[in-house]
């Protein structure tokens, strides 16, 4: 792996537009499907259990995805986190950076929603996710498993199958409109487009997932923390 902290660097991976599209058709689907199994369960009087098991389905089948029509014999898995090593310090730089930058972001639009329509504002974790007696597998999934399997794919291998053809902005907006409706809550998609936004940009600029992945997993933490 290569070290250089030039801006813009040149993500170079061997697959494309193509295999990212077939990767986003197979997201949509397993969403459907595992959208369609929690709804059920959820009526059936299992909701919080619907809810972690289509979540955890949904991951797996994110990161199975990205390797699979990414690096799976076309070159080593770590072609997925980027072509540069970033020192501990500067990965926890940047993990910080994306980190405040996301947050930022996400409570102007909340104020902003806020003052339009109460429906616009994204909703807090429901107090079931912390307080039952999954609690432990509610965080494992939300907070260790979520933020990895969807730097994986959205940004390490959808982000960067698309900047051969649509170039920065246009892989910015593509990944990070497709990382928001993975979210199926419309009332997360602008803030969650915002984030991914600023994970890409993150990942354009270091050449590194990593710091993604850091303060991906760091605002869902605070997030959890902060459920009622």
């Amino acid at each position: 792996m290569q070290r250089n902290s030039s801006l813009g660097r040149q993500i170079n991976v061997p697959w494309g537009a193509e295999r990212a599209a077939l990767g986003l058709a197979i997201v949509v689907a397993v969403t459907g499907v595992t959208t369609g199994v929690a709804l059920l369960a959820w009526d059936r009087g299992a909701p919080l259990l619907a809810a972690l098991a289509s979540t955890a389905l949904l991951e797996v089948a994110l990161i199975a995805s990205a390797f699979r029509l990414g690096p799976a014999g076309r070159g080593p898995v770590t072609l997925l986190y980027g072509p540069v090593l970033l020192s501990s310090r500067e990965m926890l730089m940047w993990g910080a950076l994306a980190l405040a930058g996301s947050i930022t972001l996400s409570v102007i639009y909340a104020n902003i929603a806020g003052a339009l329509s109460a429906d616009l504002v994204p909703p807090p974790l429901p107090n079931d996710f912390v307080f039952s007696e999954l609690r432990w597998v509610a965080f494992v999934i939300i907070v260790v498993m979520g933020p990895f399997a969807e730097e994986t794919f959205f940004r390490g291998f959808l982000f960067a199958a698309l900047l051969s053809r649509f170039g920065t902005a246009g892989s910015v907006m593509i990944s990070s409109a497709a990382f928001a409706l993975a979210h199926v809550d419309m009332a997360l998609f602008a803030p969650a487009f915002l984030s991914g936004s600023v994970f890409a940009l993150v990942y354009w600029r270091t050449g590194s997932v990593w710091p993604a992945v850091l303060a991906h997993t760091a605002q869902n933490a605070i997030a959890f923390g902060l459920s009622r």
